[in-house]
């Protein structure tokens, strides 16, 4: 090609094809978007098989006899026959704890409440909190995360 030949005309859309380009860049993504929100299936997630209530048990913040003292506690037995993973449990939705080792099938664990706490680390005050709901959450043996939602109703918790 000669040095003073002129450039190749570059190819444009006409006004008709760039609006239907544009149609079409804005209509694919919504019509997904309205496939993804209405049309799938949501399965509800699985309930988890437990008995939630509280309770009492002794506590010492270092295993020394002397430091030992009575707590409040969360109640959680596993009532299912599958071991759980990746327990974690919330007060009123706002107080969490999360409990690293799994749940096996029958096993009963006491959290002290005190454990609970926001994401901005105020701890669950059982003197001045009530307790108006208990969720707990859990892995199941197919990797799905089980759900148990319990009304506690503002329920008397037990300090002795």
């Amino acid at each position: 090609m000669p040095d003073n030949a002129p450039f190749p005309q570059p190819k444009t859309l006409s006004k008709q094809q760039l609006a239907i380009a544009a149609l079409f860049i804005i209509a694919v993504p919504l019509t997904l978007v309205g496939w993804m929100a209405f049309g799938l299936q949501v399965k509800p997630e699985p309930v988890l098989d437990a008995t939630l209530s509280t309770g009492v048990m002794s506590f010492s913040p270092d295993n020394t006899p002397q430091r030992t003292r009575i707590v409040p506690a969360l109640v959680i037995v596993n009532n299912s026959p599958d071991t759980w993973g990746n327990v974690s449990a919330s007060l009123n939705d706002q107080f969490f704890y999360y409990h690293r080792e799994k749940l096996m099938a029958g096993e009963e664990l006491k959290i002290p409440l005190e454990f609970f706490a926001t994401k901005g680390n105020s701890v669950f005050q059982a003197s001045s909190n009530k307790l108006k709901k208990v969720t707990l959450f859990a892995q199941i043996p197919s990797g799905a995360r089980g759900v148990k939602e319990q009304e506690m109703n503002g329920v008397q918790i037990p300090t002795k």
